[in-house]
């Protein structure tokens, strides 16, 4: 069981926007997920300031434009930069597409949250019941991606979330 009430301030929920800079802490206050204002996200440890995941998301144009993080309804984390008056240039995105065709995935894919967790891992998670995302807890969730940074460990799966 995930207490999203506990959570409440380290979920990324489907179609929230982070405009960059941002800097989303985990409950216990020691791993950050960090945008920073050059376009690049990145998971960082406190004790021992750490990178432990980086998305590589500042190579494309650097500090240039503005950035903003959307979680999309297919299930993708998208970073945007701001070139011509809107933020239509993808920069980033984890490719995940784990929803499968049918309704009942489709219409819970709104129940779906990306959640830091006191352990360091961003974990995406699918909620099989369906319903609504908002109540106090979930009992029956799977997770999707993560970034495997769980203890403080350095991802393996640098630049990406799987």
């Amino acid at each position: 069981m995930i207490d999203l009430e506990y959570y409440k301030e380290s979920i990324i929920r489907v179609n929230s926007i982070k405009s960059f800079p941002f800097d989303l802490k985990s409950p216990n206050g020691r791993f950050s997920l960090v945008g920073q204002s050059d376009g690049n996200l990145y998971l960082v440890d406190h004790s021992n300031d750490k990178v432990l995941w980086d998305a590589g998301s500042y190579k494309k144009y650097g500090s240039r434009y503005l950035y903003r993080m959307t979680f999309q309804k297919d299930g993708n984390l998208v970073i945007y930069a701001n070139r011509n008056g809107l933020y239509d240039d993808s920069v980033w995105a984890t490719g995940n597409l784990f929803v499968p065709n049918g309704d009942f995935f489709l219409s819970s894919v709104n129940s779906s949250m990306y959640i830091l967790q006191d352990d360091g891992n961003l974990v995406l998670y699918f909620n099989l019941d369906g319903g609504n995302a908002n109540i106090d807890t979930i009992v029956r969730i799977q997770p999707i991606a993560e970034t495997r940074t769980w203890n403080g460990r350095k991802s393996t799966h640098w630049e990406q979330i799987k």
